[in-house]
């Protein structure tokens, strides 16, 4: 092959270079890309714990976000409602009709405390009306997050059936 020279001189730098690339990339991977694919998997593997948590205990969850002005309800929260779940945006309005008449200005204070008083956090039991009329408790505890200026950030607020 190489005529009384080492083989090793055959490769030039720009050679070991893309050598080096192609084995670091096929064996071990960029040590940028390997870390943010550990966080990666490290967070749906998070996301599965905590989804199959909400399920095993039937725990919705509303999380309104106040800088983006949205609102995330999970599938759950929809059902405690008697709901079927993404028909329409979720809302403030929604979750205040499904509550019985007696325990609206409760419900509606708890939500007022939450979103305005960084003592938290607040919790309340009270029932709700579904669409076909019958009744369920829901016990509901509700906490903010509120930036420098004392303002909330962000609300979250789980619920289960304790009917």
């Amino acid at each position: 092959m190489n005529q009384g020279g080492n083989f090793w001189t055959l490769f030039t730098p720009g050679i070991w270079k893309l050598l080096h690339a192609v084995l670091q990339s096929a064996s071990l991977g960029d040590p940028a890309t390997m870390e943010r694919k550990q966080v990666e998997e490290a967070l749906r593997a998070s996301e599965g714990r905590l989804h199959l948590a909400q399920e095993a205990v039937g725990m919705g969850i509303i999380d309104r976000d106040f800088l983006q002005g949205t609102y995330t309800w999970t599938d759950q929260q929809w059902r405690l409602l008697g709901l079927a779940p993404g028909l329409e945006p979720p809302s403030t309005a929604i979750w205040l009709s499904a509550i019985h008449p007696d325990d609206l200005p409760a419900a509606s204070a708890l939500r007022d405390a939450t979103w305005n008083d960084p003592s938290g956090p607040f919790d309340i039991d009270y029932h709700i009306i579904w669409p076909d009329g019958s009744v369920h408790w829901l016990k509901a505890r509700a906490r903010a997050l509120f930036g420098p200026d004392n303002r909330p950030v962000r609300a979250v607020c789980t619920m289960i059936d304790v009917t």
